[in-house]
């Protein structure tokens, strides 16, 4: 009984992490979806060329998902998470550089693997689940923590703006992002997956045989159009905003 009820709190644990990992993620991208354009408006870059940078990121987030969705299930890499927050953590460096390649290379990094996290933490949800009701609850509750920052998120990164500049909100999104770190070492260091790919099918060939389903392609160019203007807008509409005479668009 003592085993059981011991194995029951680290399954518990580990979608604690999962969730409070989800949070930050969100949190910190949405800090740097309102707070890039003024960064690039600090460093002299045109709206233009900051609207194309945004528009990418996103639609390599879109593809990250699916991607990653397919390979995961294929390949199951013990420390599948922690190496990719590691990446996640270099493309914010990259952001912070005040180089505009590094700062534009940084976040077209940071879209994409954007979309690679978000679908681990998904399928870690649904893997640390025992049954049905339970991948429900989980789904539901990752969700839940996905969304809740943009009650928060774009309210301190624009005041952050205000008050610091815009370089100032990557850093802090950065420091924060270090805990995910911290979170995904010990998550990934408790997972028994034997790192050997799944040899019935090839990653690429799952992919393909997605993407050549029709009903898949016209989902994915609607869903790439919703991605697009709905970042574009969420990333620039403070910027405009402000542009236009608000004292404060918080």
């Amino acid at each position: 009984p003592i085993s059981i009820c011991w194995k029951v709190e680290i399954e518990k644990m580990k979608n604690y992490i999962v969730f409070s990992t989800s949070f930050i993620l969100s949190f910190v991208n949405f800090m740097i979806f309102y707070s890039y354009p003024f960064k690039l408006e600090e460093m002299g870059v045109e709206n233009g060329i900051a609207g194309l940078v945004v528009g990418g990121a996103t639609v390599l987030t879109l593809i990250m998902r699916l991607v990653s969705g397919v390979v995961a299930d294929r390949i199951k890499t013990r420390w599948a998470m922690f190496i990719t927050t590691i990446l996640y953590c270099s493309s914010l460096l990259l952001i912070n550089l005040n180089w505009v390649p590094s700062v534009i290379l940084g976040r077209l990094a940071q879209g994409a693997l954007l979309g690679v996290l978000s679908t681990l933490l998904m399928y870690y949800s649904i893997a640390f689940s025992d049954n049905a009701a339970e991948k429900s609850k989980n789904v539901s509750m990752i969700t839940f923590f996905n969304v809740l920052p943009t009650c928060l998120a774009p309210f301190i990164a624009l005041k952050i703006t205000q008050t610091w500049g815009g370089g100032s909100v990557a850093l802090a999104a950065l420091m924060l992002f270090l805990i995910c770190l911290f979170l995904t070492f010990v998550l990934d260091a408790r997972q028994t997956y034997s790192g050997i790919p799944d040899k019935t099918s090839s990653s690429t060939k799952g992919v393909l045989q997605i993407v050549t389903d029709s009903n898949v392609r016209t989902a994915l160019i609607i869903l790439g159009l919703v991605y697009i203007i709905s970042g574009t807008t969420v990333t620039f509409l403070p910027f405009f905003l402000t542009k236009k005479g608000m004292s404060d668009p918080s």
